[in-house]
């Protein structure tokens, strides 16, 4: 039988359960502050953050995001992360994700693709992610942060869910000293648990804060600084320890013209509502410029007011503007001079229209006259053609022939016969897309020749007649229609 514990052993161990619970309370306080900080943070920020579990699928995605894309959360999460995804990008990322899988690579950076929105809108994102893997080198899980690059505007994120709860408050102790040793050993487990939530949250708010595209600082609303990311050192030249605890105004970041502006930032902020985009000057450490555009939200962090600013660097953006606004000044420089020009080379016109006036009564005049004169030569041709050409022919005819000899005299009258008629100006010039030897074929089959006797004529095969018809037919725009090709080319005379 165990030794009774004496009155002095009970309660030393009941104050180190006393101490134990007044630690695990204060715990709990610090993961809420660290919750409600992470969270002000993250529901501030124009980017979207998600993460995916084992099987791709959302598992967290923050509500402000969701709803730009045009989803509510619920409708995001379990999705498969390919269903946002543009069809053409899907099997690259997911190639890339299996590699990353494959080696091992924690960071995956810049990763671009075209992502679709509820609507079936495309927004090209860029991804910066980071995966998990466990003790034994297995994937876990996928966090990352998505940026909308086709206008960088109007994104704000809600990061994964906070972890779980804490366990309820201990059980009120027991009157059995036996149970008390039980419930010590549990409660030093649950706050190694709790300092490992404290940890993973604290690195997770690390991560999104330090390595986020933008410039981020905090300032009270008495403008003091108070931290910023390695984007914020980047784009001031300065260290964060080198600026922390000054006044804004007292940082040299801003020229002192712009000062009293920035101070109206302020106070308008302090109303409870985001302010921005407002763009300012910003001088760097190596007292070199550079245009910034900053945006201000108001948030609370462990119950305090503080102020969140992203700053944006522009200053390709001015230069963009400045070029544009220096050529727009020059075309308008260049269409007032052409004005100019116009006016004088309008009244040149002007002049130059009444001579052409003049000139057309003569051009009317030699244009009646060169009518007559083609009347004439047309009269003199038909003429020559009757009087000197059919009499020789006809002579020609009254000689000995063969049959093809004849047949090929018969097709010459025809043919000049023709060209004093209006069959032969009417297929030449209204369907002048007719080939010579096609034109050749549609005469032959005006004057009643079979598909045999053309191609005996043309020493051709049938078939290739046959392909000329057809073509003839397609061209004068009577292909599959009930009309004889003979009696439609006779009509046109």
């Amino acid at each position: 039988m165990s030794k009774k514990p004496t009155y002095d052993e009970l309660k030393k161990r009941v104050a180190e359960l006393e101490k134990n619970a007044s630690s695990q309370l204060e715990l709990s306080e610090k993961i809420a502050d660290s919750e409600e900080k992470y969270r002000s943070l993250v529901e501030n920020i124009p980017d979207v953050v998600y993460s995916l579990d084992k099987s791709f699928k959302v598992s967290a995605v923050n509500l402000p995001s969701a709803k730009f894309y045009g989803y509510e959360a619920d409708e995001v999460l379990g999705e498969d992360f390919s269903v946002f995804m543009h069809p053409d990008d899907q099997e690259r990322i997911f190639n890339s994700f299996l590699e990353a899988i494959e080696t091992k690579r924690e960071w995956t950076r810049n990763l671009q693709f075209r992502a679709l929105s509820k609507e079936g809108k495309e927004h090209w994102v860029e991804v910066n992610s980071h995966m998990q893997f466990d003790e034994n080198g297995n994937y876990e899980r996928e966090e990352g942060v998505i940026r909308d690059i086709t206008d960088r505007k109007n994104a704000e994120i809600a990061l994964y869910e906070i972890h779980n709860k804490l366990e309820e408050k201990i059980e009120e102790r027991t009157k059995e000293l036996v149970e008390t040793n039980k419930k010590l050993n549990k409660e030093i487990k649950e706050r190694i648990q709790a300092e490992k939530a404290l940890k993973d949250s604290q690195e997770r708010l690390n991560i999104m804060f330090e390595y986020a595209p933008d410039a981020y600082f905090l300032n009270t609303p008495e403008r003091i600084l108070l931290d910023g990311n390695k984007a914020a050192e980047k784009l001031t030249g300065y260290k964060k320890e080198e600026l922390i605890g000054m006044d804004v105004a007292d940082t040299g970041l801003l020229p002192k013209e712009q000062i009293s502006y920035a101070l109206d930032h302020f106070k308008r902020t302090k109303k409870g509502h985001p302010v921005g985009p407002i763009e300012y000057t910003l001088r760097r450490k190596d007292k070199s410029s550079v245009h910034i555009e900053v945006n201000t939200y108001p948030v609370r962090i462990k119950g305090e007011d503080i102020f969140l600013g992203i700053a944006r660097d522009i200053t390709e953006r001015k230069k963009t503007e400045e070029k544009l606004m220096s050529l727009h000044e020059d075309l308008e420089k260049r269409v007032e001079q052409r004005t100019r020009e116009l006016a004088a080379t309008n009244k040149e016109l002007q002049e130059k229209t009444l001579n052409l006036k003049e000139a057309n009564t003569a051009l009317k005049v030699l244009l009646k006259r060169r009518e007559e004169d083609q009347t004439e030569v047309e009269e003199r041709i038909l003429a020559n053609v009757n009087e000197l050409i059919l009499p020789a022919l006809d002579t020609l005819k009254g000689k000995k022939l063969d049959d093809r000899q004849s047949t090929w005299v018969d097709i010459l009258e025809t043919n000049l016969r023709d060209i004093v008629s209006p069959f032969s100006r009417g297929l030449s010039s209204k369907y002048w897309k007719l080939t010579p030897m096609e034109f050749q074929v549609a005469n032959f089959i005006k004057n009643g020749k079979t598909t045999k006797e053309i191609a005996e004529l043309l020493h051709v095969a049938t078939s290739t007649i046959n392909t000329y018809r057809d073509n003839i037919r397609k061209k004068l725009r009577i292909k599959n229609k009930k009309i004889n090709l003979k009696t439609y080319l006779s009509d046109l005379e």
